[in-house]
């Protein structure tokens, strides 16, 4: 059975080793078979090139993985292997398809589509194609086509221990092949390797769509398998910087402070950072400096807005009067601290826009990242805008940070003139530009014109 799994070609900034493949490969290798990765972002492929090589690999099943980013080029993909090789089974996965199964199916030729966490569903779907044995029904996640109609299986949390699966199949994704333009852009050390220690989010804020996919519930790996993990990272990857892409790594107090007396126990030569961003409320003096011992040097903070009207509307659960402390905190420890805001919200008005430029100004943050609101399907706000299965229509290449949709008092030229006027105030000054620069690399800064591209034209 040759299995091939693929990220599409997209317009990403960023680029990182997709983990969730590698999670996928892990548990595959782990029940007896194999894949291959193909990432066509790493490798500059446009669909041509793609499909090209998918024709030239011949898989028995592809596996796409699918964000809203690159959802035109995964179907323009499925489409094209489907005429190139029609008995290859092609199965979609990911935050796009899991959120809308059923438009997706009606829209892409592919034959199945995983919802949520996929590891045991394609790990079942393979079984079933192999040996024709067993039934499709009883495999949770699992979406698909049956005569004229599509069966939608709902999302289910199928890992309730996360030890249970091996570490991703790093040998597939070396983090040395990466280039340097990571998430968030700066850091320290490269090569990078990004590493989840939980899954699930408790929180349900509206303009984002963790809980959905991930599932309410924190699911924490032991803190003895992340460091392995991270051991085995350096010494045979020669990884020099950890990304923790939890979206809570500091939630559960015990976890994050085991995981960073294991990393000084063992003596891990490695820098880290939270660019996910964590919780100003989930944090003291105590836990940071062990966080500072044991090699962290940024941390990230999702504060969204200026506006505490705007916060409780999308259920941020944030009281904006604990940042300024929990930032001073962090920048006394000597961790430097990222912060993101998003404009656009339900309810943005000039006063409210104007209240986040101050916070932003009063705040001793060294690296600003503001965002046009996103509806990422799966999230509230998303549900809230568009009728269930009515997406005709959608352009789905402007669902990104740098395309705005009006407010009820701003338009969308008003919200980018702000987003650009706010970015400009706050890195177009003589310290900010100083710090910059000690903290870009010079092989970056072809990304950084990039970047600066997507963010001001």
């Amino acid at each position: 059975m040759k299995i091939l799994l693929l990220v599409p070609p997209s317009n990403a900034l960023t680029l990182t080793p997709p983990i969730g493949l590698g999670y996928l490969v892990s548990v595959l290798r782990k029940n007896g078979y194999d894949a291959e990765i193909l990432d066509a972002q790493l490798h500059s492929l446009g669909v041509e090139k793609v499909l090209e090589k998918i024709n030239k690999s011949r898989p028995d099943i592809l596996g796409i993985s699918v964000l809203t980013s690159n959802y035109p080029a995964a179907k323009k993909i499925t489409a094209g292997t489907k005429r190139l090789l029609p008995d290859t089974k092609i199965v979609l996965g990911g935050p796009h398809p899991s959120a809308l199964p059923e438009a997706t199916l009606k829209e892409v030729p592919a034959d199945f589509l995983v919802r949520g966490e996929g590891e045991y569903s394609l790990l079942g779907l393979v079984k079933f194609l192999e040996k024709r044995e067993g039934d499709l029904r009883e495999i949770e996640n699992l979406c698909y086509r049956e005569k004229s109609e599509i069966k939608i299986k709902p999302v289910v949390i199928q890992v309730k221990d996360l030890d249970e699966i091996p570490p991703p199949a790093w040998d597939l994704i070396p983090p040395r092949k990466y280039p340097v333009n990571p998430h968030q852009f700066f850091f320290k050390k490269h090569p990078i390797a990004p590493v989840i220690t939980t899954r699930g989010c408790p929180f349900e804020c509206a303009f984002c769509s963790a809980s959905f996919l991930a599932g309410k519930k924190l699911r924490m790996r032991s803190p003895e398998k992340v460091v392995d993990e991270i051991e085995l990272l350096v010494a045979r990857y020669g990884v020099k910087e950890i990304h923790f892409e939890d979206d809570n790594f500091t939630l559960v107090r015990r976890h994050a402070e085991s995981i960073c007396k294991k990393i000084i126990e063992r003596r891990i030569k490695v820098v880290w950072q939270c660019p996910n961003g964590i919780r100003v409320d989930a944090i003291d003096r105590d836990i940071l400096g062990l966080m500072k011992k044991s090699g962290c040097y940024r941390l990230s903070f999702g504060i969204e807005s200026g506006s505490q009207e705007i916060l409780d509307g999308v259920n941020k659960k944030l009281d904006l009067k604990k940042v300024p402390e929990a930032i001073r905190i962090v920048k006394d420890e000597g961790i430097e601290v990222q912060a993101f805001f998003i404009l656009g919200l339900p309810g943005e008005t000039k006063k409210t826009a104007r209240q986040t430029l101050n916070l932003i100004k009063m705040l001793p943050i060294d690296f600003l990242d503001v965002s046009l609101l996103t509806y990422l399907p799966g999230s509230r706000l998303f549900s809230e805008k568009f009728e269930s299965g009515k997406y005709d229509g959608i352009e789905w290449d402007k669902f990104n940070y740098f395309t705005a949709e009006p407010t009820g008092e701003l338009s969308s030229k008003e919200l980018k003139g702000l987003q650009k006027t706010i970015l400009k105030k706050f890195y177009i000054r003589p310290g900010t530009i100083i710090y910059m620069l000690r903290s870009i690399k010079f092989r970056q800064i072809p990304h950084l014109f990039k970047v600066a591209f997507k963010y001001f034209v």
